[in-house]
């Protein structure tokens, strides 16, 4: 991951919020030498650690006025830094942070994604939402620390110092979304005996397997036999009703309606089938 060009200190910076950032029972930590900034502030150790949703970084590294932090993420491990996340400290001590997102060229302000950091004790802290930055498993990461003097660097310090970054794996399993499924329920039909040559009208009640309310997302579908032979349908579907409408031939009266009714809802598929024989 590329060490860090300076940013600009007005464009993109955020109020250091002075609130505080949610922390696991334990984080995970990473040393790293301390004497090697030159006239930078200097990177001891940083720890990362996952609660309520958040990534957060701790860093013992005491920004300096006219100095900047940038944590690189490598959400995949590709080698490649997707986000950075930056704390810096203004000529006259003001705080500021932001985060950027690697657009194939460049780095890019993201104002939508939220971050809160706070000044702690011998460093500063940083913390994202895992979900916007695409996280979950393990990343890897890198940071360095610059001073300025007049815009121009005149000390830094890299951490870690080997050529491979850091890696990260979460304690905190992410929390599976909420599956919904379809439940269809036995069908109202009208006339209660399909009769041969006459319209029929099948109504399917359908719910979410969450609530049992009625559910008005999905798709539905139908297909339909009579004596064995295809016969076409009309499907609607809304307000937690699958409508199915079909007319048996002149000629169906004695023989078997097949009627299968499928509803798709976020992925998944729930069947019920209809069965009669036409008077």
């Amino acid at each position: 991951m590329p060490r860090s060009i300076r940013l600009p200190l007005v464009c993109a910076a955020s109020v250091l919020a002075l609130v505080a950032i949610p922390q696991a029972l334990a984080g995970t930590n990473y040393a790293d030498p301390a004497g090697d900034s030159g006239a930078a502030p200097d990177i001891t150790q940083v720890v990362v650690s996952d609660a309520v949703g958040l990534v957060s970084f701790r860093v013992a590294c005491p920004l300096a006025p006219n100095s900047e932090a940038a944590i690189r993420i490598d959400a995949n491990s590709d080698g490649q830094a997707d986000f950075m996340l930056v704390d810096g400290v203004e000529a006259d001590g003001s705080k500021y942070y932001s985060v950027y997102k690697w657009g194939g060229s460049k780095f890019e302000y993201q104002p939508s994604i939220d971050a809160v950091a706070i000044t702690v004790p011998g460093g500063f802290e940083i913390a994202v939402a895992k979900t916007a930055l695409g996280l979950s498993g393990s990343f890897a990461f890198a940071l360095d620390v610059v001073q300025y003097v007049a815009d121009a660097a005149v000390g830094s310090d890299f951490a870690p110092d080997g050529a491979l970054p850091w890696t990260y794996t979460f304690t905190t399993a992410p929390v599976a979304p909420k599956v919904v499924t379809a439940v269809i329920s036995a069908p109202v039909v009208s006339p209660s005996r399909p009769e041969a040559g006459k319209r029929l009208t099948i109504v399917f009640a359908v719910m979410g397997s969450d609530t049992a309310a009625s559910l008005t997302t999905g798709t539905a579908t139908a297909v339909a036999s009579i004596g064995g032979k295809s016969t076409p349908v009309r499907v609607s579907f809304s307000g937690g009703s699958a409508r199915v409408v079909l007319t048996p031939p002149k000629d169906a009266k004695g023989k078997r309606l097949v009627l299968r009714l499928a509803v798709v809802v976020g992925g998944k598929t729930t069947t019920r089938q209809f069965v009669a024989a036409i008077s």
